[in-house]
C-alpha cells in the first residue's frame, strides 16, 4: 500500500479494507480490499469524488461492475453483472440519467426488460 494509505476495517455482509488511498488533494486511485486481500473496488478520483472509470469484484474474483463517472455522476457506460458473472444491467448515463436503450437479464442471462431512456443530450438544446 502507497505512503497515503490506511487500514479500516469494515464489517457488514462482507469484511472489507480500505487500502491504496487518493492523494491529500483528493486525486489518484481509490482501492478498496477484502479482508483477504483480494481487490473489491478501484475508483479513479479528483477532488475526493468518483472521476473516471470505476470497476467491482465478487470475493470470487468476478468483475461485477464498470462504470464511468465525472465528479461523483455516473457518465458513460454502466455494466453490472451477477455474482456468477453473467450480465446483469447494461445501459449508459449522461449525467447520472439512463440514456438508450438499458437493459436488465434475470439471473440465467435471458433478457428481462429493456426500455428507451431517450436522449437527456437533445432535451438541453
Amino acid at each position: 500500500m502507497g505512503a497515503n494509505s490506511q487500514i479500516v476495517k469494515v464489517r457488514g455482509p462482507i469484511e472489507i479494507v480500505v487500502g491504496e488511498s487518493v492523494d491529500v488533494n483528493g486525486n489518484g486511485v481509490h482501492k478498496i480490499f477484502f479482508e483477504n486481500g483480494l481487490l473489491y473496488s478501484s475508483a479513479e478520483c479528483r477532488d475526493f469524488k468518483k472521476h473516471g472509470s470505476y470497476s467491482r469484484w465478487s470475493s470470487q474474483e468476478i468483475l461485477t461492475c464498470t462504470a464511468n463517472y465525472d465528479l461523483d455522476r455516473l457518465h458513460g457506460e454502466y455494466f453490472t453483472r451477477w455474482s456468477d458473472g453473467t450480465p446483469k444491467e447494461v445501459g449508459q448515463y449522461f449525467y447520472d440519467k439512463k440514456i438508450g436503450i438499458y437493459r436488465w437479464y434475470r439471473m440465467d442471462g435471458s433478457l428481462w426488460a429493456e426500455i428507451d431512456c431517450g436522449n437527456p443530450a437533445m432535451e438541453l438544446k
